[in-house]
């Protein structure tokens, strides 16, 4: 893709805003991508990686990354968020890694 500095910038913007931001980037890159190329195979491609990385970033190292930060193992950050995620549904998967963090800095401070 043509620019992709700024496409890398926007994706970061986008991924702030949960579960929707990446699905407005795949839809704006996949229009970008049949724009550039011509082909709708092509917009697909590019659109469908777009998801596949959102999805690596946000299943894996978002995960681990608070894990890291917040001292909670990435096992039970990815449970968390899997159960969240399923009591919830996907407004359950935004407060489920810091509802985990709070109860374990909780936890380590009672006696």
């Amino acid at each position: 893709m043509e620019q992709a500095g700024g496409w890398g910038a926007a994706v970061g913007v986008f991924h702030f805003i949960s579960c929707l931001g990446p699905a407005l980037f795949a839809i704006a890159s996949g229009t970008a991508g049949y724009l550039q190329f011509g082909t709708a195979r092509d917009a697909f491609n590019v659109a469908g990686v777009s998801l596949l990385v959102a999805g690596v970033i946000g299943t894996q190292v978002m995960t681990w990354l608070q894990g890291r930060f917040a001292r909670v193992n990435a096992a039970v950050a990815s449970i968390a968020l899997l159960s969240f995620g399923w009591q919830w549904g996907i407004w359950g998967l935004l407060p489920g890694t810091p509802l985990v963090a709070v109860a374990k800095v909780v936890c380590d401070r009672i006696d």
